[in-house]
């Protein structure tokens, strides 16, 4: 029977006195350590199950020196209140995460955090064992400190060029340009791109070069526009109200998010643009909202749980890397995107005419 929560704490002896075996030998079955026989394995699992007993996982840690933790960093740049819980793309690349790690024993912490707060001292006082930073940038004081500190961690979005760091990204600036060269190929001329600012080394930035890129290529194509919003539903529906006024001969848009496409969409169909008869829009991640929308989105798919699931992997690497002593080359691993047409896009407009 389950322990009350006011029953005294269950103890190893306890344990080992009830199956008649020694306190080593359920420490193993607890710890999955040494060599126990199945027969009495079986027999001290049932006893733990029956009476409730659960691991001092603080006391654990302090024994292996591990708490069998990886913490997730979200360096958060503008609204804190929006993210991430309005992105799927964040969570689909978290499940992946989480099914790599769970399987390899560790819990995964999820930490916000501000870009100029020092990480290390975080992840010191929780004692974790490694740790994931989604979107950080060169030129983020913390990022060096981490790397120098020698704790095992994994760099996800984040483009480092002048540093030594382990990082996963998607090839952003293919996933643009095969956007806008799309685009381009229906005719459209007048195309803007729509993003977070740009900041150097950023996944944005990587981006509006593959959209500058393909603009460069076709000689027909007009100059490169850049407009700034927040990566929200909010923030595209209201960029719809504002371009759905302009005089512009803009009949096509690059997004840097499908959240930001999704709004627009909403934001097109309020003021009578119609999509992507007047308008079209492509989006990137390929989030599964993209296929319920009206019209369902045309966008750029990256892997997100995918993605997910290779950081997990190079991050247990790493993380036995670093208790064996054996050091491990750093690893630059780069997903392909590619193009999903839906009904978001179409043919230029007579005003490209």
């Amino acid at each position: 029977m389950p322990q009350d929560d006011d029953s005294p704490q269950m103890t190893l002896e306890d344990v080992a006195a009830l199956v008649g075996v020694s306190r080593t030998t359920v420490s193993n079955v607890v710890n999955g350590t040494g060599r126990v026989s199945k027969d009495t394995a079986s027999k001290i699992g049932a006893v733990l199950q029956s009476t409730g007993f659960t691991v001092n996982a603080s006391a654990r840690t302090l024994r292996r020196k591990s708490s069998q933790l990886i913490s997730v960093l979200v360096p958060i740049y503008q609204d804190a209140d929006s993210f991430p819980k309005e992105n799927p793309f964040y969570w689909d690349f978290f499940s992946g995460l989480q099914g790599v790690t769970h399987s390899g024993g560790y819990q995964i912490l999820l930490q916000r955090m501000n870009p100029t707060d020092e990480f290390v001292p975080v992840i010191r006082a929780r004692n974790l064992d490694g740790v994931v930073v989604v979107g950080a940038y060169e030129s983020l004081a913390p990022v060096p400190h981490l790397l120098a500190s020698k704790i095992p961690a994994i760099f996800v979005d984040s483009y480092l060029p002048s540093l030594s760091a382990h990082t996963v990204n998607v090839d952003d600036q293919f996933g643009a340009y095969l956007a806008t060269r799309y685009l381009l190929g229906l005719g459209h001329r007048n195309i803007v791109f729509v993003s977070e600012p740009l900041l150097e080394h950023g996944v944005n930035n990587e981006r509006w070069y593959g959209y500058c890129q393909a603009l460069s290529e076709n000689r027909l194509a007009g100059e490169p526009i850049s407009i700034e919003a927040q990566t929200s539903l909010e923030a595209g529906r209201s960029l719809a109200h504002r371009l759905a006024y302009d005089r512009s001969k803009i009949s096509a848009i690059v997004t840097a998010a499908d959240i930001l496409a999704i709004g627009l969409l909403r934001g097109f169909h309020e003021c009578g643009v119609t999509v992507p008869q007047r308008m079209s829009v492509i989006g990137f991640d390929d989030i599964r909202h993209a296929q319920y929308t009206v019209p369902t989105l045309t966008t750029i798919r990256q892997d997100s749980f995918g993605k997910g699931e290779k950081t997990g992997q190079l991050l247990l690497r790493l993380i036995e890397s670093h208790r064996t002593g054996h050091k491990l080359d750093v690893q630059h691993i780069q997903l392909t995107p590619t193009l999903v047409v839906r009904e978001s896009t179409g043919p230029a407009p007579a005003i490209e005419a």
